[in-house]
């Protein structure tokens, strides 16, 4: 382990807690501090502070944005760049391609990538997806058992708690997600 610090900048909170929760120990081995700061309701003025701040201390940073309805990867990271207040007229702030992850298609495909059959059932779920690569919110709250409705996350955190990273890549359940292990937790 480095004491290298690694910044990720997360849309919101269920992204950040699939981060802290699975990808973090995953980024330690590489990084020795990972942070996460959840960027969709700042400010734009804030969130640029905190890229010239990366790029001032000579930090590692990741921003991870969700695929949604953009037809392609490239679109979907100039959307994210642009989301970022990343203006290309204005270079003063320039979030390199190769920082943004793209989720494919929601984070709640993360989500349901390291779970099998077995761990679903223990959910109270009907059916596990064989691949997670085009789950929307809607499909994923679809899959919620009526007891773990109210909160929804209640039952993302459910979830992480039986989440297998083995399942998730051997099973190649989620490309974007195998992707990212590979990209940046070598």
């Amino acid at each position: 382990m480095t004491s290298k610090e690694l910044y990720m900048l997360a849309e919101g909170p269920d992204d950040t807690r699939f981060i802290d929760s699975v990808l973090q120990p995953i980024l330690e081995h590489k990084y020795g501090l990972v942070k996460t700061i959840e960027y969709a309701e700042m400010p734009r003025k804030t969130v640029r502070n905190f890229l010239k701040s990366f790029v001032e201390m000579g930090a590692d940073y990741i921003v991870t944005g969700d695929l949604d309805q953009m037809a392609c990867f490239p679109l979907a990271r100039q959307r994210i760049q642009r989301d970022l207040g990343c203006d290309p007229v204005d270079n003063t702030i320039n979030v390199p391609n190769d920082v943004v992850a793209v989720v494919v298609t929601e984070i709640e495909g993360w989500y349901l990538a390291g779970l099998d059959e077995q761990s679903g059932n223990a959910l109270g779920m009907k059916s596990v997806p064989e691949t997670t690569d085009l789950i929307t919110k809607e499909q994923f709250n679809d899959l919620i058992p009526k007891r773990l409705r109210r909160p929804r996350n209640d039952f993302m955190i459910e979830i992480l708690k039986r989440f297998s990273m083995d399942i998730a890549t051997q099973e190649r359940k989620n490309k974007s997600l195998i992707h990212f292990v590979e990209k940046y937790g070598s």
